[in-house]
């Protein structure tokens, strides 16, 4: 198991538990050994994680992150993390357009939307329309 960082007043007991790295993720060995194959041989791609809450589906997006050596900085230009009901056409497009500079520090960029399901129909669309 990993080391626990030292306690912080300020973080919840799930970001304090959440793995920092795909090694750290637990009881999903299958999308793990999948995902650690991608971080060898990383191409463009998009990543669907479904499940219930609690399952470790944010937390295995992070840990991937963290695999790729993204930055979780966003003002590094990193690891971009939004709710999908607060996304709108007008800043779906801003962050799309975000996407095609390059980040900072590390090769990648990375966007993890929670709660996808949550987006409004139009921006659904919109958003399918980009990664394609």
């Amino acid at each position: 198991m990993k080391n626990t960082p030292a306690y912080e007043p300020s973080q919840s007991l799930v970001e304090r538990y959440q793995p920092r790295s795909l090694s750290e993720v637990r009881g999903h060995s299958k999308i793990v050994e999948s995902l650690q194959g991608f971080v060898s041989q990383p191409t463009t791609k998009a990543f669907l994680f479904v499940g219930p809450p609690g399952v470790g589906k944010s937390g295995t997006g992070r840990a991937l992150a963290q695999n790729l050596g993204v930055p979780v900085d966003e003002l590094l230009g990193g690891l971009r993390a939004i709710i999908g009901a607060n996304l709108t056409i007008t800043n779906l497009k801003e962050l799309a357009s975000t996407m095609s500079h390059p980040p900072m520090l590390g090769s990648w960029k990375m966007i993890l939307v929670d709660e996808a399901d949550s987006m409004s129909d139009r921006v659904e669309k919109e958003w399918l329309a980009i990664l394609e």
